[in-house]
């Protein structure tokens, strides 16, 4: 789970009228993502290529501008998303093997 989510998008997207598409991802392998070429934000990323893992992807409920006074309140709803999304996915999927084994 992200620690801080960027909103930015969010208060453009509500601005602008536009429906927002939360999207929870959850890998099985433990290595975090990173971004850009920090000092382990490349190694992450190329350790999540290379291993077997298994990915899940969660689209979340779209927050429509209209049903939020804020943006900010739409973008608190996204976090809520995201972070129940997250859990869920997690408790359903924590559990499986890194790599599904090959019947024999």
């Amino acid at each position: 789970m992200l620690d801080k989510m960027r909103l930015g998008s969010i208060a453009a997207a509500y601005e602008s009228g536009k429906t927002v598409q939360p999207v929870a991802i959850y890998y099985s392998l433990r290595v975090g993502l990173g971004f850009g070429l920090e000092a382990n934000g490349l190694r992450q990323t190329a350790l999540l290529c290379y291993k077997p893992s298994v990915g899940v992807t969660l689209f979340c409920k779209p927050l429509r501008p209209a049903d939020f006074k804020t943006a900010d309140a739409m973008g608190e709803a996204a976090k809520t998303a995201l972070a129940e999304g997250y859990a869920s996915l997690e408790a359903r999927y924590k559990d499986w093997p890194l790599v599904h084994e090959k019947a024999n």
